[in-house]
């Protein structure tokens, strides 16, 4: 049939060349190519091809030419030139896109997903792909739709994402379903029963192959009937491993089922025995627990009695360092008179008088850093009263004279104002 079509094509191109017809004459330098291409022999489709394609960009014929560059680039494809196929695939796309050719779009960008992803580039592919489908879903062409399903499983399956593979051949299967087109039937089962394999799921494999060859057995050729076969064979032996495997497991199952009832009785015993001591041990922690907390609180307790006793020693220490720094404040005083006593007699002429009365008054001076000394003494339980009865007008008497002299030489008059009713008092008159 080829070979006939390629001679019938051959005489189509003598005639056009007599006529001078250059539109027919590309249309059968074309059609030539394609069915050189179907034969396999692309680098014999090639030259007819270029030859097409030369003397349709000097006609300038846009819808001619865009089917001539998608044609050079299903050559150079099966050449593996992926740069050629890849230019003309582009400029059947730019053209379609000036010719608003939506079919023709799609179909661009199938050839040039399939072209990324059957080279490696299966990220590159995918962009070109979904927008494939996407023209496709909205023209409602379901053949190319499959087509474009089928290749965007095919790139997913090859970055190893098996579940969104797995869904574009499911959908590309219905489709294919639908339209009982066998060799996407055939193509989309392999696939799919692959993408199970990888997923673990060796049963649904076998099963989506088991399913093919009786439902759709007047479509598919021998050839692929036997490729099935082949397949299904291989995943059934794998379905009877898993069968008996899951036999025994149910078997080990039920052993150990029986084996548990009588393990169950001596766990139960051991188990009380073991919750029996626990409770003893905790009941003698509990009593260590609350004997520890009574010694803790009688601890506590001398403490807190330490604590008080000290506190009162504190206090009654600093009532001693005050009532010290007031008798020290006193004593200063006390001793500040016969100290200026003696400084106002020393600027008086001195004579007898006068040196009786700085005697007197370094005497009481005297005697006071003594009164310091028996506190002293008092403080340590040490001091020895000489108490006597004593007048309080001799010893008022006493102390006007020895300031008078003092007094006269500053113009201060001395004046005694007794109290009648006291006459005497009971004391040390050192301390006095």
């Amino acid at each position: 049939m080829s070979n006939e079509a390629l001679g019938a094509y051959k005489k189509a191109i003598e005639m056009y060349r007599r006529i001078d017809d250059s539109i027919g004459l590309a249309t059968a330098y074309s059609n030539v190519s394609v069915v050189y291409l179907e034969l396999k022999q692309d680098s014999t489709a090639l030259p007819f091809a270029l030859r097409a394609l030369d003397i349709r960009e000097q006609s300038g014929e846009k819808h001619n030419l865009s089917i001539s560059h998608t044609n050079l680039g299903n050559i150079y494809s099966n050449l593996r030139d992926s740069i050629q196929a890849l230019d003309h695939y582009s400029k059947t796309l730019n053209i379609d896109f000036e010719l608003n050719d939506s079919v023709g779009i799609s179909m661009a960008y199938t050839n040039i997903g399939i072209l990324y992803y059957e080279g490696g580039s299966y990220k590159n592919a995918i962009p070109f792909l979904k927008k494939s489908i996407f023209l496709d879903s909205t023209l409602g062409d379901e053949f190319n739709l499959m087509i474009s399903r089928f290749n965007l499983g095919e790139a997913l399956f090859g970055l190893k994402k098996y579940d969104a593979a797995l869904k574009e051949y499911k959908l590309s299967y219905e489709i294919s379903s639908r339209l009982k087109s066998a060799s996407y039937l055939f193509d989309n089962g392999k696939p799919m029963a692959s993408c199970y394999d990888a997923l673990g799921q060796q049963i649904e494999a076998y099963e989506i192959l088991s399913a093919l060859i009786p439902k759709y057995d007047s479509l598919f050729s021998d050839e692929r009937k036997a490729a099935l076969l082949e397949l299904q064979r291989g995943f059934e032996v794998y379905k009877i491993d898993l069968e008996n495997k899951l036999l025994r497991k149910s078997n080990n199952q039920k052993n150990a089922t029986i084996s548990n009832l009588n393990f169950t009785e001596k766990a139960f015993y051991l188990g009380l025995g073991f919750a029996l001591i626990t409770i003893l041990i905790l009941i003698i922690g509990l009593r260590r627990i609350n004997y520890l907390n009574r010694s803790l609180r009688t601890k506590n307790s001398l403490i807190e009695e330490q604590n008080l006793a000290l506190t009162s020693q504190t206090d009654h220490l600093q009532e001693s360092i005050r009532e010290n720094q007031n008798l020290v404040s006193l004593m200063v005083h006390d001793l500040k008179n016969p100290l200026a006593q003696v400084g106002s007699l020393a600027q008086l002429p001195i004579d007898d008088e006068v040196k009786d009365l700085i005697g007197r008054a370094s005497q009481n001076g005297l005697d006071l850093i003594y009164d310091i000394m028996e506190v002293t003494h008092a403080e340590s339980g040490e001091l020895k009263l000489d108490k006597q009865q004593i007048s309080i007008h001799e010893l008022l008497t006493e102390l006007a004279e020895e300031q008078l002299k003092a007094a006269e030489n500053k113009n201060i008059k001395i004046i005694l104002n007794e109290d009648p009713s006291i006459k005497r008092i009971t004391s040390d008159k050192r301390i006095l």
